[in-house]
């Protein structure tokens, strides 16, 4: 299951014109970056809403605990890959989770990073006006029905230098963004809103496995359709 999120980009690069279909080629550094991507956040006391199974209706209150929710670290990881073929070319993002079981899941909301004019003298970025990034977390995922994401702006900072890029760096951090809750099987589970923690390291070296594991490389190739689909815990990669 894929949800749609739309997601538009602005490249600013000094001293450079407009990048049109015809050269929409002209950033290919930024073709192929991978992340590590995290989102977390804690709930204060009283201000998550707690689902449980009544007889009729369902029963809802403000739990009373802090829940702390959280996609783990080195679970999940983001790829920036190039989708721009035909007048309007972009970029898209596309994260790739593993929940505790080994089991894999491509999450693609469609976000769409739009090549348009840059502007002379300003700082190279690409932002989204308004979307969606789904990840696992504590057992959540889309494949039961739950949900665990961040909304909002996303910006990234980046440098190329000699046609190679030198830096990408997440700039919209914390509050930024919200962290959307909505975990609730058979009746039972935690719906609300909060302060969303999203991380998204650059891995310089895609072929360093200590920084990137193989299996979310071949999550990601299922997911293209360059390999065929094995099944197992690679499953939910397409």
């Amino acid at each position: 299951m894929k949800m749609k999120t739309v997601i538009s980009a602005i490249f600013l690069a000094a001293g450079v014109g407009t990048i049109g279909a015809a050269n929409a080629a002209a950033i290919p550094a930024l073709d192929g970056v991978w992340m590590s991507t995290r989102l977390e956040t804690i709930f204060a006391k009283n201000y998550l809403v707690k689902h449980t199974p009544a007889v009729n209706p369902i029963r809802h209150e403000l739990a009373s605990d802090r829940v702390h929710v959280d996609s783990g670290k080195d679970k999940c990881y983001g790829f920036l890959w190039y989708d721009g073929a035909g007048a309007s070319p972009f970029y898209e993002l596309t994260n790739f989770c593993v929940d505790s079981a080994g089991n894999w899941i491509s999450y693609d909301n469609n976000t769409h990073f739009d090549l348009t004019a840059p502007t002379s003298g300003a700082q190279t970025f690409i932002s989204n006006d308004s979307g969606t990034i789904q990840f696992n977390g504590n057992g959540i995922s889309i494949l039961n029905g739950t949900l665990w994401q961040y909304l909002g702006i996303t910006i990234f900072e980046y440098k190329i230098k000699d046609a190679k890029l030198t830096a990408f760096n997440l700039k919209t951090q914390g509050p930024q963004g919200t962290a959307r809750l909505d975990a609730v099987i058979n009746g039972s589970g935690y719906v609300g809103t909060n302060k969303a923690n999203l991380t998204f390291k650059w891995i310089k070296d895609p072929n360093d496995t200590r920084k990137l594991p193989t299996d979310a490389v071949l999550c990601k190739n299922i997911f293209l359709g360059t390999v065929a689909n094995p099944g197992g815990r690679f499953a939910n990669c397409d």
